[in-house]
């Protein structure tokens, strides 16, 4: 069985990374939102129990339907999103539970789109295109997919944008906004093809929540592409992934002795994603646009990062904020007593005799000019809110 053998620095990333989606799940947990993952494949694992192959673009939907994942991207990406606990400890060399990566809405049931693989090659237009892209967002939406994560994109410089054809790719987008579906997509990493200046598709779609990576310390990360407007950010450092062996973590790519860490915007969009799966659960009546005005207007303000919590206890001005009625019994009044309203007036009175003659003596007194204390001002404090991730 695939072990890992984890360093202090990736044990305490995971467990803290745990520990912030308890209060979440506690709230929503993604249950009944069918979440769909376009990108190099899903393979099955023991902690995504709730995955179905939706199609494969690479090798034909005979084989598999994009059960099976050479790169071992879109698995990394799915336990992200909807990892669930399986056999924690058998999955770890240490036995520690705690390092087994929670997904964000771990109950979302997960439709796996085999749309590109950098370790296969196809003929030309077959797969990883924007063509084949289009048809795989269509390829979602007839499966019934609310939120559909995209974390393989194409950088194109903006010389080159205005020449592509972006017709099937603008349609299929426009049907996923109709439907009530919410798009969204990494940003891109600088390097290769992508460059800080880049047109990604189809993160600069207006409908696609585009998201760009915070690193390990919470800091804008140097590898990513800025989101195009509105910006989020979601973190882009896996300390633990899993494996596509079916049943392991893994903590990074290539030579096992020298792995290649989990970073990039790949790995930030699935996390909005599964917040979008959270929000679907809990607001199953908002649009695509309200639940990107939650998710964007939750955010940190500083590096547009999203903590789910804060996304899904964040309430809108319109949002009903319904109080239960409470039911106060009270005693049937008795008979009225005279005697104390009437002991009260004289007492009152003769303490109003008394006041209005000191002030009197006050005002008289020569050389003295009466002060008028200054108003006192109630200060509202504003309730506080909860930290950002």
């Amino acid at each position: 069985m695939p072990v890992v053998d984890a360093d202090d620095m990736h044990r305490a990333a995971a467990i803290a990374r745990n520990r912030s989606l308890e209060a979440t799940h506690r709230l929503a947990t993604g249950e009944g939102v069918t979440v769909a993952v376009i990108d190099t494949g899903v393979s099955p694992h023991d902690n995504l129990p709730a995955l179905t192959g939706g199609g494969d673009f690479i090798d034909g939907d005979t084989i598999d339907g994009g059960l099976f994942d050479c790169d071992a991207h879109g698995t990394i990406v799915a336990g992200i999103i909807a990892a669930g606990t399986g056999d924690a400890t058998a999955l770890t060399a240490d036995g520690d539970p705690g390092m087994v990566p929670t997904g964000v809405a771990p109950r979302a049931h997960l439709v796996t789109i085999r749309q590109t693989s950098a370790a296969v090659t196809t003929p030309a237009g077959r797969a990883g295109s924007l063509a084949t892209l289009a048809e795989a967002i269509g390829r979602a939406l007839d499966q019934g997919a609310q939120v559909i994560n995209i974390s393989v994109v194409s950088c194109v410089k903006p010389s080159v944008a205005a020449r592509v054809d972006t017709a099937p790719i603008e349609e299929v987008l426009a049907r996923a906004e109709a439907q009530g579906t919410v798009v969204v997509s990494a940003s891109g990493n600088k390097g290769g093809a992508c460059e800080a200046d880049s047109v990604v598709y189809p993160a600069v779609g207006p409908t696609v929540l585009s998201v760009t990576a915070v690193d390990a310390a919470g800091e804008p990360a140097d590898f990513a592409v800025a989101a195009t407007d509105p910006a989020v950010a979601g973190p882009g450092w896996v300390p633990v992934g899993l494996s596509t062996a079916g049943d392991g973590l893994i903590l990074g790519t290539g030579d096992p002795d020298t792995p290649t860490p989990l970073v990039g915007t790949s790995f930030a969009a699935p996390w909005v994603a599964g917040v979008a799966a959270l929000l679907k659960q809990r607001f199953p009546l908002d649009s695509p646009q309200q639940i990107r005005d939650r998710i964007v207007a939750s955010t940190d303000p500083v590096t547009g990062a999203v903590d789910p919590y804060r996304a899904i206890t964040f309430l809108r001005d319109d949002d009903d904020h319904p109080r239960p009625a409470r039911t106060v019994q009270v005693a049937a009044p008795g008979p009225p007593d005279t005697t104390g309203r009437r002991r009260a007036s004289v007492t009152a009175a003769t303490l109003a005799a008394t006041v209005t003659a000191a002030v009197l003596a006050f005002l008289l007194r020569p050389g003295l000019r009466p002060t008028i204390p200054p108003v006192a001002r109630l200060r509202r404090r504003r309730r506080g809110t909860r930290a950002g991730a």
